[in-house]
């Protein structure tokens, strides 16, 4: 039997010290059947399996430049050659949270959905525009663990207020639990990929 269900592209974006491996355990409590994830991976290695987005140069100083020219060709090469983006969701965790704030967001199309959790800026008082001016139909959808000790919920609170007044279509959802995916999230953000 076909499955004719249609293919849900999903790119997920790992935290500081993860990699694409260790994002495949976050896609797989998803539990989406037609889900296509499309994992990156970022370009500073620290150790062995352990990766990053942006490299500390010198105290509160990171290179990022690596990772913007690696996401560039990654989107067109792996994704958007493939995908309408408007059928494609981002998801990132952590650090990969912040690369969607900073890199995902500013690209010039409109997502089917971006899934940030648990993640901060780098440079909360920049007066840029946090957002391309295609993406104010996409759906913003942060998460962020009540109890996390590692980036605090503050800053996915302040996030939620800055994208706010740049577009309507931003949600937080603030959920038991520390730095890590929460489960009611999972399940409202998969409603959402899911389209009910």
């Amino acid at each position: 039997m076909i499955n004719s269900k249609k293919v849900i592209p999903i790119v997920g974006i790992h935290g500081w010290k993860g990699n694409r491996e260790s994002f495949k355990l976050v896609a797989d409590l998803f539990k989406i059947e037609n889900a296509h994830w499309i994992l990156p991976q970022a370009p500073y290695k620290m150790a062995e399996g352990q990766y990053t987005w942006a490299k500390e140069i010198e105290e509160g100083v990171y290179e990022v430049r690596e990772s913007i020219r690696y996401l560039n060709d990654f989107f067109k090469n792996e994704v958007l050659n493939k995908y309408d983006p408007k059928d494609m969701h981002v998801l990132g965790f952590s650090q990969g949270a912040t690369t969607c704030y900073e890199f995902v967001l500013k690209m010039p199309f409109q997502f089917a959905g971006v899934y940030p959790i648990a993640g901060f800026l780098r440079d909360f008082d920049s007066m840029e525009k946090r957002l391309h001016e295609n993406q104010k139909k996409t759906p913003i959808f942060i998460g962020h663990g009540k109890s996390d000790n590692i980036v605090p919920v503050q800053s996915s609170e302040k996030i939620y207020e800055i994208l706010k007044q740049e577009t309507a279509n931003v949600e937080l959802l603030l959920y038991n639990g520390g730095h890590k995916i929460g489960m009611s999230y999972i399940k409202a953000a998969k409603k959402r990929i899911l389209g009910n």
